[in-house]
């Protein structure tokens, strides 16, 4: 009897627990379906005008089509449910942008929360921007300004190398403080937390969270990005992988790489050990920029030192020369601002220099200067006659050089509005590739370059310097001075080698770092010299690159991360409950018509014995 009460008990149970998930999963699946209905709907407003922070992808009764969506996300956090939100998104055509929160203290953890966006960007297209929640870093008491400003510098050298649409998110009191104390921050896109109807925050926010929660955008980014190629898995720039050479720790690799050794041992999960010759280690910031469409690339660090001269460098000892610089490049002709009354100036003593140049086995380069203002068919006259003399010049001395690999820049000493840089540009760049130079680039200062990418239109369209196939040489660093005549200057070993940039406008192949170096080899009237830094490996052919042409990169895929989504668990433990419910009420319709049959047969076999005892 106790038996029969404890099998009804376990039969009650299986079939409670069978109806149980039956109905959690026809439950889950009526609620995905209205989900599915809402996303697939429109609202009635603009495209990508009308945000959410979060999506409940089981139960979706706000987010439509023509919304968009702007996820947290954390490297600690739950990856499953976040991949099922963003491919939920997808499967909907729904817009996606992230918002990384932080609570890193220092460089190591910063850049392993990069690693884990650019693991995100690498498996979806997030056709929004990725921007920085600022409100953690600014409220952290652990962190002092210097600290604040090293993170978020980080992410923005990060960000715009991997040709991110990047910003920051926070409050508006959040972003005026950091504004005023760490970082000025109006040079990017901003996503701002109102606090009172009048925002004071006054740089650029397309992104706003109003009093009430509502989530608005003054205009679809995800145009903005698709036209600009932005958020590209293509053009990610991972953590570099560097093989360890002899004499080489984490001390000497972190000074040389600015990071501090315990940021680069928790970077690399290695507290103890030592390195030896040949290990390979993870370095977060041996960036290097590559655009696949302009067969375009660019390190974090310099991989060549050289020189400008021009007929001012009167004193020039090229064994010297050789010993200092992997590069020269040499001034060919000069523009002044008053080109309708100066004809131009050829400088005679560029062959010699020249010359020089290629029996030393240095790079070469060559430069144009052009003061102001210039009409274009002029100067394309003067630059074909400058040609013609150099050409006329070089068959004289029997010299032959290998055009491809000589970069050749239009240097422009200050900007001028009523130039048309686009087709001064394009005139000089046909040019060049007329007499066989394919290599050209500007050059000019931080400023006169950010007026020039401004400026440019083509075809009646604004293009970005980084929209041309022109390389940069930025002139001015922190070791330039303004008074060339400076007797005091720095030497070689003095020179500090800059970190190379990478902005919305442009992404430089060479820095000019002084103008006033004593020991370079050559030097004007009074002992000086401009010393420049090269990041582009294949700016003068493939013989300046040896450090850094060689390395690999450490790609991390989502799947690196872990997090277990609570409602798969449940779903499976469910649908493992129904069918193990289904399999025993088959089993138990199946055994009761086994006994069934059983019994119905032993009672035929009775009654047939029972005949034949009467008989």
């Amino acid at each position: 009897m106790e038996n029969k009460k404890r099998i009804k008990a376990i039969k009650f149970g299986i079939h409670s627990l069978t109806a149980l998930s039956g109905a959690y999963l026809m439950t889950n699946f009526i609620l995905e379906s209205m989900s599915n209905k809402v996303a697939q709907s429109n609202d009635g407003t603009a495209e990508n005008s009308i945000g959410y922070e979060e999506i409940n992808i089981l139960n979706n009764k706000l987010v439509n089509t023509n919304n968009f969506v702007i996820l947290k996300v954390n490297k600690n956090d739950n990856v499953a449910v976040l991949k099922e939100k963003i491919e939920f998104c997808k499967k909907h055509e729904i817009s996606i942008g992230l918002i990384l929160e932080t609570d890193s203290i220092n460089l190591a953890g910063l850049y392993e929360d990069v690693d884990f966006l650019q693991a995100i960007v690498k498996e979806y297209k997030i056709d929004l921007p990725v921007y920085c929640d600022i409100d953690s870093l600014m409220s952290n008491k652990a962190l002092n300004v210097a600290q604040r400003r090293e993170l978020m510098t980080a992410f923005i050298d990060k960000m715009s190398r991997s040709d991110m649409y990047f910003g920051f998110y926070g409050k508006d009191s959040s972003l005026c403080e950091c504004k005023e104390y760490v970082l000025d921050t109006t040079p990017y896109d901003c996503f701002v937390v109102k606090e009172s109807e009048n925002i004071k925050y006054d740089g650029t926010s397309n992104l706003k969270k109003e009093l009430n929660g509502e989530i608005t955008a003054s205009q679809d980014l995800s145009k903005v990005i698709m036209s600009k190629g932005f958020n590209n898995s293509n053009k990610l720039i991972y953590t570099a992988l560097y093989e360890v050479k002899e004499n080489e720790n984490y001390h000497s690799l972190a000074l040389k790489y600015g990071l501090s050794e315990q940021d680069l041992r928790e970077y690399n999960e290695n507290q103890k050990e030592e390195l030896k010759q040949g290990d390979i280690i993870k370095i977060p910031n041996i960036y290097k920029t590559v655009d696949i469409q302009k067969n375009q690339s660019a390190y974090n660090y310099a991989v060549a030192r050289g020189i400008d001269i021009s007929n001012y460098q009167i004193n020039i000892d090229w064994n010297r020369v050789k010993e200092t610089s992997d590069f020269v490049i040499v001034e060919i002709a000069r523009d002044s601002a008053n080109y309708s009354s100066h004809k131009g100036h050829y400088i005679e003593e560029s062959i010699e220099q020249i010359k020089n140049t290629i029996e030393n086995d240095i790079e070469l380069g060559l430069y144009f200067c052009i003061a102001k203002d210039m009409k274009i068919s002029v100067y394309e006259e003067r630059l074909n006659e400058y040609f013609k003399k150099l050409n006329e010049e070089l068959e004289k001395n029997n010299i032959v050089l290998e055009r491809e690999n000589i970069p050749v820049f239009l240097d422009f000493e200050q900007y001028y509005e009523h130039n048309d840089y686009y087709r001064l540009m394009q005139t000089f760049e046909n040019v060049c590739k007329s007499h066989g130079f394919t290599k050209v680039g500007i050059y000019a200062n931080g400023y006169t370059l950010q007026m020039i990418s401004q400026s440019l239109e083509k075809d009646g369209e604004h293009i970005e310097l980084k929209d041309t196939n022109w390389r940069v040489w930025k002139a001015g660093g922190p070791q330039y001075s303004g008074n060339e005549n400076n007797d005091t200057g720095v030497t070689i070993d003095e020179l500090i080698e800059l970190k190379n940039e990478s902005n919305a406008y442009y992404t430089p192949s060479i820095l000019q770092i002084t103008n006033v170096c004593k020991d370079t080899g050559a030097s004007n009237d009074y002992g000086n010299c401009d010393v420049n830094f090269c990041y582009a490996e294949d700016l003068f052919g493939n013989n300046s690159q040896e450090e850094y042409a060689s390395l690999q990169y450490a790609t991390i895929d989502l799947e690196h991360y872990k997090g277990k989504n609570i409602k798969n668990i449940v779903d499976t433990i469910m649908n493992q409950l129904l069918l193990l419910g289904i399999m025993i009420v088959t089993l138990e319709i199946v055994g009761k018509r086994i006994i069934i049959g059983m019994r119905k047969r032993n009672i035929e076999k009775e009654q047939i014995y029972k005949k034949e005892l009467k008989r």
